[in-house]
């Protein structure tokens, strides 16, 4: 089962396979979602809101909810998601293998960009 922070205002179990979760990123939060807690599920994929001002997604993870890092692959790269306005996105589940807490970027840790409104955006983790 996955856990998330009481400010995360919505969460549905899909099947017994994957939950739905939803993360908000808005300027108020400086681009980044609020903390979400994995569990022991894995991100599979994201869903993307209607509204989108053009921004790639990345990641911080935290191995313990407090202390937080720029999500980095094997190879030294930024983990990055091309993301677009209304489309469903497979995430490589690989990427976030040991990830329980994350939270979600618009833009790059170089580069964060700002949404011009709140966006919302769904999560979908499987075990």
């Amino acid at each position: 089962m996955v856990f998330l922070p009481p400010d995360v205002p919505e969460r549905r179990v899909l099947s017994p396979q994957s939950v739905v979760s939803s993360a908000v990123i808005d300027q108020s939060t400086n681009t980044l979602t609020a903390a979400i807690d994995l569990g022991t599920a894995r991100l599979a994929a994201i869903l993307m809101p209607a509204a989108w001002d053009a921004a790639q997604l990345t990641f911080q993870a935290s191995a313990d909810g407090v202390a937080w890092v720029d999500l980095y692959d094997a190879s030294g790269n930024e983990v990055v998601v091309e993301a677009a306005a209304d489309r469903a996105i497979v995430v490589p589940v690989n990427d976030f293998l040991g990830v329980r807490h994350l939270k979600v970027r618009s833009g790059t840790a170089g580069v964060p960009v700002n949404q011009a409104a709140p966006r919302t955006l769904t999560l979908v983790s499987r075990p």
